[in-house]
């Protein structure tokens, strides 16, 4: 059996833990993994606190589940979510909603499309009308308006800390768990992702409203269609705000028209769990395959890595200085600019003090 070396680096526990037990786990009848310091491969976040692991001599592989769009100048392997993206062996196309929420889904991996009687005994149980479940708001302030919106015709019950009095701003998050039992005694869910448009994300949160059979009310990525049903949420974007509450109020008053949404099949392919995750298992024995000196991709010449480097370590000495140090620095840089120009100034005045004539 092969023996890999490999590490992860800037990475955050659950995303490291999740990489070893969800993808690293399912080769580990084809590969031995040894964690050490020095790794022939090493799997980098975007924990981005130093640089360091551009120094090291290892094939580079980048992994992260934020909107983070991929660096091919530095890293040999990118793992990402842009579904329009091919660069031949280097880049995944991997949606990661599915690292959020594997162990929330049954072991098939597949949403789960209701009968008529189902998603009426569904609806008999449900006592509340929409959740709006979220630790902070997103630039655009998005989701403080639909919760504003939505507010002028019933109260919405707020489960995250957001906008909400009864829970403390100092606690850290909440459990995953205690959400999908909150949403499930809505009929709906606001869903408004951090960003307006991504390039491709489309995160946990549109496919934990579904799994609590509720109506996400859906802000967020153009193409989340390619994913969900569009007749399994209401997209916000298609509305104004009138059209939209009066969409909702019109849903809400009619059970029959309820439950045909919630009837709807959840995914567009019903196997995109499965082959999303198959997809990222085989990028990943593709990598482990190769010796580790005919696995780099990346450009290495004087100008990519060297440019790259020192503009990124100069990036980080900044942002870990302080605002003192910082501030020094920057009046240092000013002030050599300003004598650079004067210098420059004097010479072409007195060329002939400097050995040269301007012509």
């Amino acid at each position: 059996m092969k023996t890999i070396k490999l590490n992860t680096y800037n990475m955050k526990k659950s995303l490291s833990n999740l990489l070893k037990e969800r993808f690293l786990y399912r080769l580990q009848d084809e590969f031995e993994f040894e964690y050490c310091d020095n790794p022939d491969f090493l799997f980098v976040g975007d924990q981005n606190k130093n640089f360091d692991y551009l120094n090291k001599n290892s094939v580079l592989i980048f992994f992260s589940i934020e909107n983070m769009h991929p660096d091919f100048e530095l890293y040999d392997y990118c793992i990402g979510y842009n579904s329009d993206l091919f660069f031949g062996d280097r880049f995944c196309f991997y949606l990661p909603a599915f690292g959020e929420i594997y162990n929330l889904l049954p072991e098939d991996l597949k949403f789960k499309q209701l009968t008529r009687e189902e998603a009426y005994n569904i609806l008999q149980n449900k006592d509340l009308f929409c959740d709006f479940t979220y630790n902070h708001d997103n630039v655009m302030r998005s989701r403080q308006h639909y919760l504003n919106l939505l507010n002028t015709y019933k109260d919405v019950t707020i489960g995250g800390r957001l906008y909400n009095p009864n829970i403390s701003n100092f606690k850290k998050s909440y459990n995953y768990s205690d959400k999908l039992e909150l949403q499930k005694r809505c009929k709906f869910s606001i869903v408004v992702e951090s960003c307006e448009y991504s390039g491709g994300l489309v995160t946990e949160k549109i496919f934990h409203a579904i799994l609590s059979n509720t109506i996400p009310i859906y802000y967020g990525e153009k193409d989340v269609a390619k994913y969900i049903n569009p007749k399994r949420f209401i997209d916000a974007k298609k509305y104004d705000d009138d059209e939209l509450l009066e969409l909702i109020k019109t849903v809400d008053n009619n059970d029959m028209l309820y439950l045909d949404y919630l009837c709807q099949p959840p995914l567009v392919d019903e196997d995109f769990f499965s082959k999303n995750q198959e997809r990222l298992i085989c990028f990943l024995r593709n990598i482990f395959s190769q010796k580790p000196e005919n696995a780099f991709r990346k450009p290495y010449n004087e100008f990519t890595s060297g440019w790259y480097k020192t503009k990124l370590i100069k990036a980080d000495h900044l942002y870990n200085a302080g605002v003192c140090k910082t501030t020094r620095h920057l009046i240092k840089l000013i002030f050599t600019k300003i004598k650079r120009k004067i210098g420059s100034l004097i010479r072409r005045k007195h060329p002939k003090n400097y050995g040269y004539i301007d012509h």
